[in-house]
């Protein structure tokens, strides 16, 4: 049967069913991870899912991604013939539709992910509440929770390849390298990672992908990995210095593990997402530093979802969230982050994370 957050959505906005192309909503609706590493593909259309009230999940998707069964309704991908995945999808889109149940029944579409010339298939289209549907997948079962500590292991295999990789001389696509590799090998192939990889004085930029820049003494190094695997991402920043650090480095490392501890003790049940930034965000902010990003957000089936953790949020944390706190201090020439991902449980939060957060290339924490 549906997805019981799925039927609590659909039943407060009165409707039957839902259609949604978004790579997360199809992770956790119909179990399917959908290629994202790639990008647009010439052959097919995003997958997607046709999620009823009262029904199983119906997924749509080439036949490269996966193979035709009682709820998965494909058509031709990669192929000699004259490209035309859209036909090939409104036809495979039909039969999800029957299927389902779904004919004239009031179907929300999600906006952002489905492609505008499938809709003249979806019968009784209107357009999703995009608040609900943003909220639909922040509380995670207890197999969600898990999948993303098995994301977060792989988080742990980067951080550790990139501090041996930290070394005189190296330069940080060598360091980059290191991560992609460990983190690969860790997971038994292939893997999409995106990610913050910065030294020396580019870490005050805050992100931004490795550049051709070779490591110096003295430099630090700002690792924010996020890997998916199996649909699921994970998240996790580290900073850390190559010999002794620049003289605010310490300071400023100090001050943002502070503030993370502040938002670990704050993550519980009840707690106002806005609430929660104010308190990281004033600890930062009364030793004279700040950061012009969000405090935190919400992971799992995306890589940033709700719970936001951010000025003025309203949203009410509750149990089976997933959230990655991440303040950071950056000046003259200088920056700071550190992030891990914990679990809001009934009595408080549970630390998902395991990287180490030292300033130390060996991850050792301060004294």
């Amino acid at each position: 049967m549906a997805d019981p957050r799925l039927q609590a959505y659909l039943e407060a906005c009165g409707a039957d069913a839902l259609v949604t192309a978004d790579p997360g909503l199809v992770r956790m609706l119909a179990g399917h991870a959908a290629e994202v590493g790639f990008g647009p593909s010439p052959f097919q259309l995003p997958a997607l899912v046709v999620a009823a009230r009262d029904a199983p999940a119906q997924l749509v998707c080439s036949a490269d991604e996966a193979a035709a069964g009682d709820a998965t309704h494909v058509y031709e991908g990669f192929t000699t013939a004259p490209l035309d995945p859209l036909a090939g999808a409104a036809a495979a889109l039909a039969a999800a539709m029957a299927a389902a149940g779904v004919r004239a029944a009031r179907t929300l579409v999600d906006g952002a992910s489905v492609p505008s010339g499938l809709m003249p298939g979806i019968a009784g289209a209107v357009a999703a509440p995009i608040a609900g549907l943003a909220m639909l997948p922040a509380a995670k079962t207890a197999d969600e929770v898990a999948a993303v500590e098995a994301s977060l292991r792989l988080c742990e295999a980067g951080h550790a390849a990139a501090r041996a990789a930290t070394r005189e001389g190296a330069g940080e696509l060598d360091v980059w390298a290191a991560v992609s590799a460990a983190i690969e090998h860790a997971a038994g192939g292939r893997t999409t990672v995106i990610a913050d990889l910065l030294s020396g004085p580019r870490t005050e930029d805050i992100g931004g992908p490795p550049v051709p820049r070779a490591l110096a003494r003295g430099d630090l190094v700002l690792a924010d990995i996020v890997p998916r695997l199996d649909g699921i991402w994970g998240d996790s920043c580290a900073t850390w210095a190559l010999g002794a650090p620049p003289p605010a480095a310490a300071d400023m490392h100090a001050v943002a593990s502070q503030a993370l501890r502040a938002g670990l003790d704050a993550l519980r049940p009840g707690a106002r997402a806005g609430d929660v930034d104010r308190t990281v965000r004033s600890v930062v902010e009364a030793a004279g530093h700040s950061y012009p990003h969000h405090t935190g957000h919400g992971l799992g089936f995306g890589w940033h979802e709700e719970p936001r953790i951010v000025p003025e949020s309203a949203t009410v944390l509750a149990p089976g969230m997933v959230v990655a706190i991440e303040p950071g201090c950056y000046r003259g020439g200088v920056g700071v982050r550190v992030e891990v991902v914990a679990v809001v449980e009934a009595d408080g939060c549970r630390v998902l994370s395991r990287h180490p957060l030292g300033l130390d290339r060996d991850g050792a924490e301060a004294a």
